[in-house]
């Protein structure tokens, strides 16, 4: 049997989507981006694991957002092709 120990003061992506008004996934880029300080990856045993993100990390947010000065922080693409470009064509 796995305990799962509810932690106060923490909630999971899709619920951290809510509060912010975007989708989970957007929240997912945030979180590799490492925008939320203090979320932690819970692992779960058989079950795929699941950010526990601090609910001061979204306060701290969400009130940056409701300042007209803000945009939200950039994510870096991921490049996948690992092709280097050819400068010569083989004869």
């Amino acid at each position: 049997m796995i305990e799962i120990k509810i932690v106060r003061g923490y909630v999971s992506a899709a619920v951290a989507a809510e509060i912010l008004g975007v989708s989970r996934q957007r929240i997912h880029q945030l979180l590799q981006a490492q925008r939320f300080p203090g979320a932690i990856l819970v692992d779960h045993g058989d079950k795929p694991p699941m950010w526990a993100i601090p609910r001061k990390s979204i306060a701290n947010l969400n009130d940056l957002r409701k300042q007209k000065t803000f945009k939200w922080p950039q994510t870096k693409p991921k490049s996948t092709c690992t092709a280097q470009p050819q400068t010569e064509r083989p004869t």
